[in-house]
């Protein structure tokens, strides 16, 4: 069952401004808009926004990698305000880019914080969401592989296998390391019918347990993602 951090005094932000020229995966802009209406002539703002499903902080349903899973909008709400855990690689990821969030760092969390919460949110905290503003976020060497940290696909296996977790989330481009092949992470766990949050702020803010997190995900009819307003609750 969902629940909300008894006592809460804080509310924290995670989520990244989006703009035009927020870093994405395949490094091409995935983001733009364009006055529509203007306040001096119209007495009103309007601006239309071209997006693509997967920029910025975003969430991922389980349609993004299966053939029917549910989309976006049909994610229940209650599954939205959850438990959050955050699991802190940022040592092993300032001297490795290519860090994954292992089952060794899974177990260390387990035996200092207790076990995983039901129906949580599984955080990995790397410390790249500090680079959002350059091209480490990215991370791309000579030959365009990209070279960032990510969940082990043996973490989201367990998780599955082991715990009743609804929710990955990532201080990074995706749940999957830059360097992975064939999406692994993402193939083992949307496809079960659980989420995933991608490029996820302020997760140094938030508590290793005992946050609430809420996820404003989009519900655009079909989408197997978009951007989201994502807040962390303490």
């Amino acid at each position: 069952m969902s629940f909300l951090a008894i006592g809460a005094e804080r509310v924290i932000d995670l989520t990244h401004e989006l703009h035009e020229d927020f870093p994405t995966f395949i490094g091409q802009r995935q983001f733009s808009r364009r006055k529509q209406l203007a306040f001096e002539k119209a007495g009103i703002n309007i601006d239309t926004i071209t997006s693509t499903e997967h920029v910025g902080t975003h969430f991922d349903a389980p349609l993004h990698f299966s053939e029917n899973g549910r989309s976006a909008s049909e994610v229940p709400a209650a599954q939205l305000v959850v438990p959050l855990c955050v699991i802190d690689i940022r040592d092993k990821a300032a001297v490795d880019p290519d860090a994954r969030l292992t089952l060794s760092d899974l177990e260390a969390w387990i035996q200092h914080h207790g076990s995983i919460p039901d129906n949580a949110c599984v955080a990995m905290l790397s410390g790249w969401g500090g680079f959002v503003g350059n091209d480490k976020f990215r991370n791309a060497d000579v030959d365009g592989r990209l070279h960032f940290p990510g969940v082990d696909e043996q973490v989201a296996q367990y998780l599955l296998d082991e715990t009743s977790a609804i929710g990955l989330a990532v201080d990074t481009l995706s749940l999957d390391a830059g360097d992975a092949t064939d999406f692994p992470t993402h193939r083992i766990w949307l496809p079960a019918g659980r989420w995933g949050l991608e490029c996820v702020a302020n997760l140094h803010e938030v508590p290793p347990r005992g946050a609430t997190i809420i996820v404003g995900a989009p519900k655009h009819r079909g989408g197997t993602g978009g951007p989201a307003r994502v807040f962390g609750v303490t």
